[in-house]
């Protein structure tokens, strides 16, 4: 019984230090998908590009949040205001996921305005993308 106790030991020490570089791979991307803070010019900067290429008048605000309340922790709160082609922000969602910020989207608000054109509707999305911050 005893020699079945450590070799049940052994096997879940192999298995923790077998595990433990696949630990450190995932803890690194989640890093990675954070932004220090301060560092919100280079996100901005991303959407507007991201918004440029994909022919979207865009409004942005940025907002701090601390840690503090129900926030497990510290955030930038980007409120997003597009007004394109429901195509073009269609694309524009496709290649926001792709960035390499994990961000947090907790709805789109959609509303087509009708201008009786030939041309597409245009259309506005509203939608608020939160990125943690590293501490």
């Amino acid at each position: 019984l005893y020699l079945e106790k450590q070799y049940q030991r052994t096997q879940k020490l192999r298995r923790s230090t077998h595990e433990i570089g696949d630990v450190i791979i995932l803890t690194e991307r989640y890093q990675k998908a954070m932004i220090e803070k301060g560092q919100e010019l280079p996100v901005i900067t991303e959407l507007e590009r991201l918004a440029a290429a994909h022919n979207i008048d865009q409004t942005l605000a940025v907002n701090f949040a601390d840690k503090g309340g129900y926030l497990p922790r510290p955030r930038y709160t980007f409120s997003i205001l597009n007004q394109g082609a429901f195509s073009d922000h269609i694309e524009y969602l496709r290649a926001l996921e792709h960035l390499p910020y994990y961000m947090v989207i907790h709805s789109l608000q959609w509303e087509k305005h009708d201008l009786k054109n030939s041309g597409p509707s245009p259309v506005t999305l509203r939608f608020d993308a939160e990125v943690y911050v590293r501490d």
